[in-house]
């Protein structure tokens, strides 16, 4: 499969839990409480939600394309902070009765994904000062086993592990922060 494919699948696995998750969180609370973690929810729930319409459009226009790829990558990556953000929200909800602990918990996971990201740019930025690529198909740990050239699209490879986690991310925190609390929703 090919970076475009797992990006689709994976970015559709996210907007389909989303999408559940609002419903069950919408049928859970019965209405809408306004405060600072469901305004970034929904903020956040809009952004992905409008996620696929903008990937799937195909202008015909080079110059719209670029401005429809950018626009989309710009929204990806704000949906991506809110919902971070909305997960210190949730945390810090007195009705939610989550241990502040749990700070420590998503601050983890969240400097995990920071440095696999940090480390993936390095080795794309170093890859591209020596004139070479690397290859999606080959393992990474060859390139320091072989000291032949190695062709690898670090920007294929990185977009697949941030889809992995955000995808990790969407499945995770809720179960994290709800416990049982959505279990009207599972019945």
């Amino acid at each position: 499969m090919d970076q475009q494919t797992y990006h689709r699948v994976y970015m559709m696995a996210s907007w389909t839990l989303t999408c559940a998750a609002i419903i069950c969180i919408f049928i859970d609370l019965e209405g809408f409480e306004a405060h600072a973690h469901s305004i970034v929810g929904l903020a956040t729930f809009a952004l992905v939600f409008v996620q696929p319409i903008l990937g799937l459009m195909r202008p015909p226009q080079q110059q719209a394309q670029s401005a429809i790829r950018i626009l989309h990558s710009l929204l990806g990556h704000a949906a991506y902070i809110l919902a971070v953000t909305n997960m210190f929200l949730g945390v810090g909800l007195e009705s939610a009765h989550i241990s502040s602990e749990m700070y420590g918990l998503v601050g983890g996971a969240l400097g995990v994904h920071v440095l696999a990201h940090i480390a993936f740019n390095v080795l794309e930025y170093l890859t591209s000062r020596k004139g070479s690529e690397l290859d999606v198909n080959k393992d990474a740990s060859a390139m320091f086993h072989h000291r032949e050239k190695v062709v690898v699209d670090l920007r294929d490879k990185n977009a697949v592990i941030n889809d992995k986690l955000s995808l990790s991310l969407t499945i995770y925190a809720p179960r994290l922060f709800t416990g049982s609390r959505l279990s009207s929703c599972a019945s």
